[in-house]
């Protein structure tokens, strides 16, 4: 399986999204290996439909009339474990804080990626909760992972898809037209692809004690050279897996 630079520059930071306030919902995007979204409306009543879509479950996409959101299936979680199978120390962030985290899944039947994270404020429950984002995100915690360490993630089934609002119900989702509503993942062979860097810039000495895992937390910036590594996962019948970095 082919890492593209898209990929890879959406977790290097290459291209960074600002996720300050948000009047309009944000678009939609977005066991062991060694190294290597929607739905839509139709008619005039503004009731939402599911349009046939090979990487969500069919029947999940409905919004009760009331505009209530809508109750979906979880799960199962799956564990990703993620291994620094070379000889020097990897640097990734667990989580951004702006909805995005080191690895993606890839759909079965090459249907592309699935967008797995996204912001409470961009989710229909979310706006259903409270309007706007908070004026800022971001996360400067790395974790450094020595050489044979190993740290867990884990993914919860379930991805996100743009769904439209109906209009008669906007006012319930802070006026937006659309929203990320979350939808269990269909059943099938799934590629995975976590993302490290080799080298942490702005972090002082760049060092720390590891645990027994061979890990730990330190402050700073992603630089260097990228490192993949690849998986493939048979959904939702494992639920543990490990992805290895060369």
């Amino acid at each position: 399986m082919k890492l593209d630079l898209y990929r890879l520059a959406a977790f290097f930071g290459l291209v960074f999204a600002a996720c300050g306030e948000k009047e309009q919902a944000t678009e939609s995007a977005s066991d062991s290996i060694t190294a290597t979204d929607g739905p839509s409306t139709s008619g005039d009543t503004g009731t939402p439909t599911t349009d046939a879509d090979p990487t969500s479950t069919a029947g999940t996409t409905d919004t009760p009339a009331e505009c209530g959101a809508s109750t979906l299936p979880a799960g199962p979680e799956v564990t990703l474990t993620l291994r620094n199978g070379g000889m020097t120390p990897l640097f990734f962030q667990p989580d951004d804080g702006c909805g995005n985290r080191p690895f993606v899944v890839l759909a079965a039947a090459d249907a592309g990626l699935l967008r797995v994270d996204a912001l409470a404020c961009e989710t229909c429950a979310g706006m259903q909760s409270s309007c706007g984002c908070s004026d800022g995100c971001g996360s400067a915690e790395v974790v450094r992972l020595e050489p044979g360490g190993r740290f867990d993630l884990v993914w919860t089934g379930n991805h996100f898809v743009e769904f439209a609002v109906p209009a008669a119900c906007a006012g319930e989702f802070c006026d937006n037209t659309s929203c990320l509503e979350e939808q269990q993942v269909a059943p099938g062979l799934l590629g995975l692809e976590a993302f490290a860097s080799d080298t942490l810039i702005e972090c002082g000495d760049c060092s720390c004690a590891a645990n027994e895992d061979g890990w730990c937390e330190l402050t700073g910036t992603l630089s260097g050279t990228g490192r993949v590594a690849e998986a493939m996962l048979d959904f939702p019948g494992t639920t543990a897996i490990e992805l290895v970095f060369p």
